[in-house]
């Protein structure tokens, strides 16, 4: 089952990509999928990326409102120029992805939002993320492959917060339900999303049977047992398999 899916039945508008554990890679599958259907995308961040794979068109440019998508280009990665480090880009703001958007250089903006360091899970302060106005789906991203390591930095991005939102005390393994809480609170994984933004839910790096089954226990939790009714669906897959991005699609 592909990327698509999420999308419906929007045709256009900003997406953008929270959390930790697999956002760029999520984001340049799903940017490959809508030119595979005859759309258009341009792919950026709020905080910074490193550069795109070779093979695709990419653009620096630190003013928004000179960037250009060219007509045989079906889908770009833009940043700014980071002096300090030429291995990776720098990203806009969320009023300059507003901007972005409405110059309609591309149906699609896919943006990722709030730092991950490398972490295979997120969990945001109060003034970690701001998202564009404009946001139409917020995918949160969770990496399956922390749970059963132990809640340290190493491991998560926001370790204190984390365990405020899930009770777990630090040191303490990583659980499938500390994972469906930190999805399901106000301020976990979906912390600061605009209210009239929709929401889905990815775990990811679900490429082993082990894995995979702790999606599907916090898939559960996510759609019964843990209030999460602002959920649209959950995604369990693997984004960087090359034999399919999603594999289950519970709603």
């Amino acid at each position: 089952m592909g990327l698509l899916k999420l999308l419906a039945p929007l045709e256009g508008g900003i997406v953008c990509f929270t959390g930790a554990g697999g956002k760029t890679s999520l984001m340049y599958r799903l940017a490959e999928e809508i030119e595979r259907a005859g759309s258009t995308a341009i792919c950026t961040t709020t905080e910074q990326m490193l550069p795109p794979p070779p093979g695709y068109y990419s653009v620096i440019e630190d003013e928004v409102s000179n960037i250009e998508r060219p007509a045989n280009i079906p889908f770009m990665v833009v940043g700014r120029k980071d002096s300090g480090n030429s291995r990776r880009y720098l990203g806009y703001s969320a009023e300059e992805i507003d901007i972005l958007s409405k110059q309609g250089q591309a149906d699609w903006i896919l943006v990722e939002v709030g730092p991950s360091r490398g972490r295979y899970v997120l969990a945001p302060d109060q003034d970690m993320i701001k998202y564009p106005k404009g946001t139409s789906l917020v995918i949160g991203i969770v990496g399956l492959s922390a749970i059963n390591h132990d809640l340290e930095s190493v491991w998560v991005q926001g370790v204190e917060n984390f365990s405020k939102v899930s009770g777990l005390q630090a040191a303490a393994r990583i659980t499938e339900a500390a994972l469906a809480k930190l999805a399901t609170d106000a301020n976990g994984v979906f912390r600061n999303v605009p209210a009239d933004a929709r929401r889905m839910l990815f775990l990811n790096q679900a490429d082993t049977s082990a894995t995979r089954a702790s999606g599907q226990a916090i898939a559960g939790l996510v759609l019964s047992g843990c209030s999460g009714d602002h959920i649209e669906g959950v995604c369990i897959g693997a984004a960087l398999s090359g034999a399919g991005v999603v594999y289950e699609y519970h709603k």
